[in-house]
Protein backbone atom coordinates (compact mmCIF):
# COMPACT_ATOMS: atom_id res chain seq x y z
CA UNK A 1 0.00 0.00 0.00
CA UNK A 2 1.63 3.27 -0.85
CA UNK A 3 2.36 5.75 1.68
CA UNK A 4 0.92 8.83 -0.89
CA UNK A 5 -1.95 7.46 -0.71
CA UNK A 6 -2.66 6.61 2.64
CA UNK A 7 -2.28 9.97 3.59
CA UNK A 8 -3.53 11.45 0.92
CA UNK A 9 -6.91 9.84 0.66
CA UNK A 10 -7.10 9.88 4.50
CA UNK A 11 -6.88 13.56 4.53
CA UNK A 12 -9.34 13.69 1.19
CA UNK A 13 -11.88 11.43 2.64
CA UNK A 14 -13.61 14.02 5.07
CA UNK A 15 -14.15 16.52 2.56
CA UNK A 16 -17.14 15.16 1.20
CA UNK A 17 -19.22 15.98 4.35
CA UNK A 18 -18.54 19.88 3.42
CA UNK A 19 -18.64 19.87 -0.48
CA UNK A 20 -21.39 17.40 -1.54
CA UNK A 21 -22.40 18.30 -4.82
CA UNK A 22 -24.81 16.76 -6.83
CA UNK A 23 -24.02 18.63 -10.03
CA UNK A 24 -21.09 18.07 -12.58
CA UNK A 25 -18.99 20.98 -14.33
CA UNK A 26 -18.46 21.18 -17.87
CA UNK A 27 -16.33 22.92 -19.80
CA UNK A 28 -15.19 22.89 -23.46
CA UNK A 29 -11.60 24.37 -24.72
CA UNK A 30 -10.36 25.52 -28.27
CA UNK A 31 -13.91 25.68 -30.24
CA UNK A 32 -13.14 25.12 -33.85
CA UNK A 33 -11.58 21.90 -34.14
CA UNK A 34 -12.84 19.15 -36.21
CA UNK A 35 -12.38 16.20 -33.59
CA UNK A 36 -13.22 16.45 -30.00
CA UNK A 37 -11.82 14.49 -26.99
CA UNK A 38 -13.88 14.40 -24.06
CA UNK A 39 -12.17 14.11 -20.54
CA UNK A 40 -13.51 12.54 -17.28
CA UNK A 41 -11.71 13.52 -14.16
CA UNK A 42 -11.60 10.93 -11.04
CA UNK A 43 -14.03 11.46 -7.72
CA UNK A 44 -13.41 14.76 -6.01
CA UNK A 45 -10.57 15.81 -8.90
CA UNK A 46 -11.15 19.71 -9.47
CA UNK A 47 -10.88 20.70 -13.19
CA UNK A 48 -7.47 23.02 -12.30
CA UNK A 49 -5.56 20.09 -11.17
CA UNK A 50 -5.29 18.81 -14.91
CA UNK A 51 -4.23 22.08 -16.62
CA UNK A 52 -1.38 20.55 -17.97
CA UNK A 53 -2.88 17.86 -19.28
CA UNK A 54 -5.72 19.36 -21.49
CA UNK A 55 -3.39 20.55 -24.30
CA UNK A 56 -2.14 17.37 -24.74
CA UNK A 57 -5.12 16.96 -27.65
CA UNK A 58 -3.80 19.76 -29.66
CA UNK A 59 -5.71 18.81 -32.39
CA UNK A 60 -9.09 18.35 -30.31
CA UNK A 61 -11.67 20.55 -29.47
CA UNK A 62 -11.47 19.32 -25.89
CA UNK A 63 -14.59 19.06 -23.68
CA UNK A 64 -13.42 18.01 -19.67
CA UNK A 65 -16.09 17.10 -16.84
CA UNK A 66 -15.41 17.52 -13.20
CA UNK A 67 -17.34 14.70 -11.63
CA UNK A 68 -19.80 15.41 -9.13
CA UNK A 69 -19.01 14.12 -5.83
CA UNK A 70 -22.70 12.02 -5.44
CA UNK A 71 -21.42 9.79 -8.40
CA UNK A 72 -20.32 7.49 -4.88
CA UNK A 73 -23.10 8.83 -2.32
CA UNK A 74 -24.80 7.42 0.73
CA UNK A 75 -27.45 7.90 -0.22
CA UNK A 76 -28.18 5.78 -3.48
CA UNK A 77 -30.90 7.24 -4.79
CA UNK A 78 -28.90 9.94 -5.70
CA UNK A 79 -26.15 8.34 -6.61
CA UNK A 80 -28.30 6.73 -9.44
CA UNK A 81 -29.62 10.21 -10.47
CA UNK A 82 -26.41 11.68 -10.57
CA UNK A 83 -24.76 8.99 -12.83
CA UNK A 84 -28.17 9.29 -15.24
CA UNK A 85 -27.82 13.16 -15.76
CA UNK A 86 -23.96 13.47 -16.22
CA UNK A 87 -24.57 10.87 -18.80
CA UNK A 88 -27.41 12.52 -20.68
CA UNK A 89 -24.97 15.45 -21.04
CA UNK A 90 -22.45 12.99 -22.35
CA UNK A 91 -24.94 11.53 -25.05
CA UNK A 92 -25.67 14.40 -25.89
CA UNK A 93 -22.13 16.03 -26.76
CA UNK A 94 -21.05 12.06 -28.98
CA UNK A 95 -24.70 13.09 -30.46
CA UNK A 96 -23.83 16.50 -32.01
CA UNK A 97 -20.21 16.43 -32.00
CA UNK A 98 -17.17 14.53 -34.12
CA UNK A 99 -15.89 12.85 -30.94
CA UNK A 100 -13.23 10.89 -31.96
CA UNK A 101 -11.34 10.15 -28.32
CA UNK A 102 -12.22 9.54 -24.86
CA UNK A 103 -9.69 10.10 -21.78
CA UNK A 104 -10.80 8.85 -18.07
CA UNK A 105 -8.69 8.87 -14.55
CA UNK A 106 -9.80 6.85 -11.63
CA UNK A 107 -13.53 7.41 -11.64
CA UNK A 108 -13.41 8.39 -14.89
CA UNK A 109 -12.23 5.54 -16.70
CA UNK A 110 -15.91 4.26 -16.22
CA UNK A 111 -17.72 6.95 -17.62
CA UNK A 112 -15.24 6.96 -20.79
CA UNK A 113 -15.30 3.25 -22.03
CA UNK A 114 -18.84 3.47 -21.12
CA UNK A 115 -19.56 6.40 -23.80
CA UNK A 116 -16.87 4.56 -26.27
CA UNK A 117 -18.65 1.26 -25.66
CA UNK A 118 -21.61 3.28 -27.06
CA UNK A 119 -20.12 5.63 -30.09
CA UNK A 120 -18.81 4.24 -33.20
CA UNK A 121 -17.39 7.08 -33.96
CA UNK A 122 -14.97 6.79 -30.57
CA UNK A 123 -11.94 5.53 -31.72
CA UNK A 124 -9.21 6.31 -29.11
CA UNK A 125 -9.68 5.33 -25.67
CA UNK A 126 -7.57 6.71 -22.55
CA UNK A 127 -7.61 4.99 -19.78
CA UNK A 128 -5.71 6.21 -16.89
CA UNK A 129 -5.58 3.83 -13.25
CA UNK A 130 -9.01 1.53 -14.39
CA UNK A 131 -10.62 -0.59 -12.65
CA UNK A 132 -12.75 -3.79 -13.70
CA UNK A 133 -16.19 -3.32 -11.03
CA UNK A 134 -17.02 -0.06 -9.23
CA UNK A 135 -18.89 -1.84 -6.23
CA UNK A 136 -16.40 -3.79 -5.02
CA UNK A 137 -13.88 -1.56 -5.65
CA UNK A 138 -15.24 1.75 -3.69
CA UNK A 139 -17.77 -0.48 -1.06
CA UNK A 140 -14.13 -1.50 0.90
CA UNK A 141 -11.86 1.30 -0.34
CA UNK A 142 -10.40 3.88 2.13
CA UNK A 143 -11.05 7.08 0.70
CA UNK A 144 -14.93 6.23 0.64
CA UNK A 145 -14.78 5.04 4.34
CA UNK A 146 -17.51 8.05 5.38
CA UNK A 147 -19.54 7.46 2.27
CA UNK A 148 -19.89 3.64 2.68
CA UNK A 149 -20.18 4.12 6.70
CA UNK A 150 -23.36 7.00 6.16
CA UNK A 151 -24.85 3.85 3.18
CA UNK A 152 -24.23 1.11 6.07
CA UNK A 153 -26.19 3.68 8.43
CA UNK A 154 -29.32 4.26 5.68
CA UNK A 155 -29.97 -0.18 5.47
CA UNK A 156 -27.43 -0.19 2.16
CA UNK A 157 -25.51 -3.31 1.07
CA UNK A 158 -23.05 -3.87 -1.51
CA UNK A 159 -25.32 -6.09 -3.13
CA UNK A 160 -27.43 -2.86 -3.55
CA UNK A 161 -24.49 -0.51 -4.41
CA UNK A 162 -23.87 -2.76 -7.41
CA UNK A 163 -27.19 -3.17 -8.23
CA UNK A 164 -26.84 1.10 -9.32
CA UNK A 165 -23.43 0.80 -11.02
CA UNK A 166 -23.10 -2.63 -12.24
CA UNK A 167 -24.08 -0.95 -15.49
CA UNK A 168 -20.93 1.24 -15.58
CA UNK A 169 -18.52 -1.62 -14.64
CA UNK A 170 -15.85 -1.52 -17.06
CA UNK A 171 -15.96 -5.40 -17.63
CA UNK A 172 -19.59 -4.92 -18.53
CA UNK A 173 -18.52 -2.25 -21.31
CA UNK A 174 -16.65 -4.03 -23.52
CA UNK A 175 -19.08 -5.12 -26.16
CA UNK A 176 -18.50 -2.91 -29.03
CA UNK A 177 -14.55 -1.94 -28.48
CA UNK A 178 -13.51 -4.19 -31.36
CA UNK A 179 -11.66 -1.76 -34.15
CA UNK A 180 -10.73 0.72 -31.33
CA UNK A 181 -7.34 1.76 -29.94
CA UNK A 182 -7.32 1.29 -26.13
CA UNK A 183 -4.71 2.37 -23.99
CA UNK A 184 -4.28 1.85 -20.55
CA UNK A 185 -2.18 3.16 -17.38
CA UNK A 186 -1.85 1.21 -14.22
CA UNK A 187 0.43 1.96 -10.92
CA UNK A 188 1.51 -0.82 -9.53
CA UNK A 189 1.18 0.43 -5.73
CA UNK A 190 -2.13 1.89 -6.24
CA UNK A 191 -4.00 1.87 -2.83
CA UNK A 192 -7.05 2.97 -4.31
CA UNK A 193 -7.62 1.39 -7.10
CA UNK A 194 -5.45 -1.77 -6.72
CA UNK A 195 -3.60 -3.30 -9.91
CA UNK A 196 -5.30 -6.59 -9.87
CA UNK A 197 -8.36 -4.72 -10.90
CA UNK A 198 -7.03 -2.92 -13.72
CA UNK A 199 -5.62 -6.40 -14.48
CA UNK A 200 -8.37 -8.05 -14.56
CA UNK A 201 -10.34 -5.93 -16.70
CA UNK A 202 -7.20 -6.08 -19.20
CA UNK A 203 -7.11 -10.03 -19.17
CA UNK A 204 -10.84 -9.78 -19.93
CA UNK A 205 -9.98 -7.49 -23.36
CA UNK A 206 -7.30 -9.31 -24.57
CA UNK A 207 -9.95 -12.50 -24.40
CA UNK A 208 -12.05 -10.56 -26.74
CA UNK A 209 -8.96 -9.55 -28.85
CA UNK A 210 -9.35 -5.98 -28.47
CA UNK A 211 -6.91 -3.92 -29.66
CA UNK A 212 -5.01 -3.00 -25.99
CA UNK A 213 -1.48 -1.52 -24.86
CA UNK A 214 -0.42 -0.99 -21.55
CA UNK A 215 1.80 0.74 -19.93
CA UNK A 216 2.43 0.13 -16.51
CA UNK A 217 4.73 1.59 -13.45
CA UNK A 218 6.37 -0.39 -11.01
CA UNK A 219 6.34 2.35 -7.89
CA UNK A 220 4.23 5.29 -7.80
CA UNK A 221 0.28 4.56 -6.16
CA UNK A 222 -3.06 6.03 -6.97
CA UNK A 223 -2.20 10.11 -6.78
CA UNK A 224 1.22 10.49 -7.91
CA UNK A 225 0.46 8.11 -10.64
CA UNK A 226 -2.40 10.02 -12.01
CA UNK A 227 -0.24 12.88 -11.99
CA UNK A 228 2.46 11.23 -14.26
CA UNK A 229 0.24 9.85 -16.73
CA UNK A 230 -1.36 12.99 -17.22
CA UNK A 231 2.59 15.01 -17.52
CA UNK A 232 4.76 12.32 -19.20
CA UNK A 233 2.02 10.73 -22.12
CA UNK A 234 4.04 8.92 -24.36
CA UNK A 235 2.06 5.77 -23.22
CA UNK A 236 -1.01 7.34 -25.23
CA UNK A 237 0.71 7.20 -28.54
Amino acid sequence: MGLVDIIVGNVRKFIPRKNINSNFVRISKDSGKQKFVIIFLGWKMKLKHFEFLYPKFPDHQRIIYQLPTTLLSEDFKLMKKSWSKLLDSVNKDIKENNVTSVFGISLGTALALYAANRSKNIKNVFLTLPLDKLAPIFWDCFITKLVIKGAKKKGYTKKDMDKVLSKYDLTNNLNNLNGKKIRLYIAKSDSVIPSVSSKNLISKMKARSLNVSVKEVPVLGHYFGGLHSALFVNWMK
